[in-house]
């Protein structure tokens, strides 16, 4: 088996990183405009609800990739 590389690494990492904040940043704006424009289906609870579950995920990648480099 091989070695994986540590420039590979690293460059995964970064492009990790990139994604993973770029698509927590629209998962925040879409979630706050959820949350202004509110309305009282339940609908729109579950969108705010997996909305910020996304992001914070997203934004633990982005952290962990971080970490990682």
């Amino acid at each position: 088996m091989e070695e994986i590389n540590p420039n590979f690494i690293l460059s995964v990492a970064e492009q990790l990183s990139f994604v993973s904040a770029f698509l927590g940043g629209v998962s925040t704006t879409i979630l706050v405009t959820i949350v202004v424009f509110t309305s009282p289906k339940k609908s729109v609870n579950w969108i705010v609800g997996s909305s910020a579950l996304a992001a914070s995920s997203l934004l633990i990648a982005v952290i962990a990739s971080w970490r990682l480099t």
